[in-house]
């Protein structure tokens, strides 16, 4: 049996194994069209904790392209790039600049919510203990990035975007049990799964809480910047977990992923049977 996973897209869902990646978008037509290509072999899928940094970076950059690609198929038709855009294109190579721009802010907030403000908030609690202040960093950490997704989930196209990451995580389930890929049996599965990138942040502000407890400096900047400089090693070892909690739950794993399967009640939805169709002929294409 294959290792798959996927990532739920605007009105789609990519599927990804070993081998193969698959695009099913489902268009205003009610039309279902998929792209598939071949992966090349990650180079370092044998080293523990580097394959998990290497994961990371591949996953985001991919992950940005795919909802792209997908939001390409609902822009307005009349919606033209500005003389500046088509001058960056012409003569400075530089596509799709507005998708560089927002992804570069998208960067600089993510820092300041869940970097800067929490090691802001906690100048004002004594320092005593570094575990107590790191708890009391990481609780404001955690409430931010529980109250985004909380608040973003009541958004209609992102409730949407949910519903298809219910069906995406849906139809692995009936995958890894070996059941036929009807919609039928796929309604049946759990929408919880171990390996979703949800339990994978959570993972990851837990043992950041953990490690921060050892970065004993008053500078709120150097505070801040040696995070950000540690945050690559803290991603590859809760990638480890994420992969030994898929393979075979444990007290401790269990108790890890726990936080992202809580919170998987809210970025999963329980999908409708479009989503499901979806999620099907993407899996099928993989397999």
């Amino acid at each position: 049996m294959k290792n798959v996973g996927g990532q739920a897209l605007i009105e789609g869902i990519m599927m990804k194994s070993p081998e193969l990646k698959s695009i099913s978008i489902r268009k205003h037509t009610g039309e279902i069209i998929t792209t598939t290509k071949k992966l090349k072999e990650n180079p370092v899928k044998n080293i523990p904790v580097i394959r998990g940094i290497y994961s990371l970076i591949t996953s985001v950059i991919e992950g940005s392209e795919d909802i792209n690609y997908s939001a390409s198929f609902f822009e307005d038709e009349d919606d033209k790039k500005s003389k500046f855009e088509l001058f960056l294109e012409k003569y400075l190579k530089i596509e799709n600049f507005m998708s560089i721009i927002s992804f570069t802010l998208a960067i600089f907030l993510a820092i300041f919510m869940f970097l800067f403000i929490p090691a802001t908030a906690t100048k004002f609690f004594e320092k005593d203990s570094g575990i107590l202040f790191s708890l009391i960093e990481g609780f404001i950490k955690i409430s931010i990035f529980v109250s985004y997704i909380a608040i973003i989930s009541k958004l209609p196209d992102m409730k949407k975007v949910f519903m298809y990451h219910g069906a995406e995580h849906k139809s692995i389930f009936a995958y890894e049990k070996g059941l036929e890929l009807t919609v039928e049996n796929i309604k049946k599965m759990p929408r919880l799964h171990p390996r979703c990138g949800t339990n994978f942040i959570a993972v990851t502000l837990i043992i950041s809480i953990l490690a921060s407890s050892f970065i004993q400096v008053d500078s709120i900047i150097i505070r801040v910047f040696t995070k950000i400089i540690i945050l690559p090693l803290i991603a590859g070892i809760s990638y480890e977990v994420i992969k030994l909690a898929g393979k075979s739950g444990n007290i401790l794993t269990n108790l890890l992923i726990f936080p992202g399967m809580m919170l998987q009640k809210i970025t999963t939805q329980e999908p409708e049977d479009e989503q499901i169709e979806v999620a099907i002929v993407a899996l099928k294409k993989v397999l």
